[in-house]
């Protein structure tokens, strides 16, 4: 995730779908509708073909939208308040930042849903909910998210690679998404094929670079998860063993929020190339 606030977050941030992405996504998705009605008002309609494309669409679009609600689904279960729990979310992320000896690094409460780890303040953002309850959500968000700013300050190279790529994507993205609008419409006002062929090409181009953001980030969240957020918490001693199923449970989702988005790009990359035959 991104930035001081969800509305206007920078693009290096991690956690979930940042706005970065979310608004890119969106912007491409939007563009490629248009350019498919284009071309389908441009071309004669095979009737037969249609039934498979709306299936493979819709398969599509239940893959695309299934990982984030099974993700909020494993937040939600979690997320049951545990008295018994020696501290909150926040006051574990403040902890586990002094263990780790990490100078510069502070915790602030956000809205809920919108946990990142923002690089460019060097500031764990947590869900109010997960900032000031104690829950199994809550401390493994928190895990998470520290573990995030444990590879910022070992400088890992995937997550440095990361962030720069974040810092280009939106400028692409809205280009990308300004072709993909503005070339097929040309192309039909001007009757030059070639034109929106062109346009086409670059959208690909475009597409692609996002999906390598997205590739990139898989492993990153990962590794905050399993690599860094998992082995501090059971090594630590900070939950019983019966937690760690669920603690599993709560650390995948939080590794899995960039999945639906990668799966969009790979079906936002497909629609193009069809519109290339």
């Amino acid at each position: 995730m991104t930035g001081s606030s969800p509305a206007q977050a920078p693009p290096g941030s991690l956690f979930r779908a940042d706005d970065t992405c979310k608004s890119a996504a969106a912007l491409t998705s939007a563009a490629l509708f248009t350019a498919c009605a284009i071309d389908r008002a441009a071309k004669p309609t095979d009737i037969s073909a249609m039934p498979i494309f709306l299936i493979i669409a819709v398969v599509f679009l239940v893959v695309i939208f299934a990982p984030s609600f099974w993700v909020k689904r494993q937040l939600k279960k979690h997320a049951r308040p545990r008295p018994d729990f020696p501290g909150t979310g926040g006051e574990l992320a403040l902890h586990l930042i002094s263990r780790a000896g990490l100078t510069g690094v502070g915790v602030e409460p956000i809205d809920d849903g919108a946990d990142h780890y923002d690089p460019q303040s060097r500031t764990v953002h947590l869900s109010r909910s997960f900032y000031r309850g104690k829950s199994v959500s809550a401390v493994a968000v928190a895990a998470h998210e520290v573990g995030h700013a444990l590879q910022h300050a070992r400088n890992e190279k995937l997550f440095h690679l990361r962030m720069a790529l974040a810092r280009s994507i939106q400028p692409i993205s809205k280009i990308a998404g300004v072709l993909l609008l503005v070339g097929p419409m040309l192309s039909l006002l001007l009757r030059a094929p070639g034109m929106s062929l062109i346009f086409l090409l670059l959208g690909i181009l475009a597409l692609v670079f996002q999906l390598l953001v997205h590739l990139v980030t898989l492993p990153v969240e990962f590794d905050a998860s399993f690599g860094k957020a998992l082995p501090i918490l059971a090594g630590g001693g900070y939950l019983q063993p019966s937690d760690l199923p669920a603690t599993r449970s709560v650390l995948r989702a939080a590794s899995l929020t960039y999945v639906a988005h990668s799966l969009a790009g790979v079906f936002n990359l497909w629609t193009l190339l069809r519109l290339l035959r």
